[in-house]
């Protein structure tokens, strides 16, 4: 298990400075402090509700994209000679 903590931080690497922006964003939002650990939970939570978003959002268009892509199948092999 001594990879696991290695390998969440390369993948969350690309998503700190969103973060620390959310962070600070919230904090000021709410008069607080930055550094309290209310304002790092609320910034994980909505970035983590934004990313299943986007991937709500991909899955909705990959799936649109499939059902054309069989409709065009129907139709190539319903065409008469």
């Amino acid at each position: 298990m001594q990879w696991l903590v290695p390998f969440i931080r390369l993948i969350a690497a690309p998503l700190m400075p969103v973060m620390e922006a959310l962070i600070s964003a919230l904090a000021t939002a709410t008069h607080r402090n930055p550094t309290s650990e209310d304002c790092t939970v609320a910034a994980f939570a909505v970035s983590t509700g934004l990313i299943g978003l986007f991937c709500i959002l991909f899955t909705c268009w990959i799936h649109a994209r499939l059902r054309g892509l069989r409709h065009r199948a129907k139709l190539d092999l319903v065409v008469p000679f």
